[in-house]
């Protein structure tokens, strides 16, 4: 048995010529990095790189690799990141200083009456980094509040009634219970005019009834969803249809649909 190998020869560096002159030149320069530059994007030097007889002359290409920052996410344009308040601070009011990229310290005051919840955003218009292309177009800073509470070893009893009495008057938002679809979700399905023809040859569009019956499709964007008979005959349909059309079945639809099943 006879074993070949390969390898790139070290005369002509794989060119398949030699250049008994060649020399490689070291040189050191400033390189601009643009506004509003993406990681992975890239920097081309035109006629910066390798120069050989007859050739026309390469590029030297950087590419860009971003820090990331110990405040600040990005998205495109935007930046983001998270400011904690004391409960106090979120009913009362706040203010604090934030350190930008671009150097400055933003002071960020909160509006009067301005009641913050866990999760809420702020946003600070143009505050965001300088478009690419364009640096007197910049996006958006968006501040995420985070609520911490008092430690229940903090407040005494005299305090605890001074809060009770104080918050035991004020209006609350109404609360709006949101159901997660998943498999074995009854759901209803807004059906278009051509699916409704294709599914139960009915014209115009239409309001079917059903359960999801796997997980998401198509990267989120699709369900399965095994659709109930049309007055209660005939067979059921497993369908996929876009997310967009399903939603949680509420308790009126649930009797229709068991109104039809019968």
């Amino acid at each position: 048995m006879m074993l070949q190998t390969q390898r790139q020869c070290d005369s002509c560096r794989g060119r398949g010529f030699d250049l008994p002159d060649e020399k490689e030149i070291e040189r050191s320069g400033t390189v601009h990095i643009p506004h509003g530059i993406k990681n992975g994007g890239k920097i081309i030097l035109h006629g910066e790189g390798h120069s050989l007889p007859d050739y026309q002359k390469g590029d030297v290409a950087f590419v860009v690799r971003l820090k990331k920052h110990k405040i600040y996410h990005r998205k495109g344009a935007d930046l983001g990141c998270q400011q904690t308040l004391t409960l106090c601070e979120a009913l009362c009011g706040y203010e604090f200083r934030l350190k930008h990229v671009s150097g400055k310290t933003l002071i960020v005051k909160s509006q009067p009456g301005e009641v913050v919840q866990p999760g809420d955003l702020k946003v600070l218009s143009d505050y965001g980094l300088p478009q690419k292309g364009n640096h007197f177009v910049h996006g958006h800073l968006y501040i995420q509040f985070k609520i911490v509470f008092p430690m229940a070893t903090s407040l005494s009893s005299n305090q605890k009634n001074v809060l009770k009495s104080a918050l035991n008057d004020v209006e609350y938002p109404e609360i709006v219970e949101t159901i997660e679809l998943g498999q074995g979700s009854r759901v209803k399905v807004q059906l278009n005019a051509t699916a409704a023809h294709k599914i139960y040859g009915r014209r115009g569009e239409m309001t079917a009834y059903g359960i999801i019956a796997d997980e998401m499709r198509d990267d989120g964007e699709a369900w399965p969803v095994e659709l109930d008979p049309i007055d209660g005959k005939g067979e059921s349909r497993l369908v996929v249809v876009p997310a967009a059309w399903v939603e949680a079945d509420d308790e009126v639809s649930r009797s229709h649909s068991e109104k039809e099943k019968k």
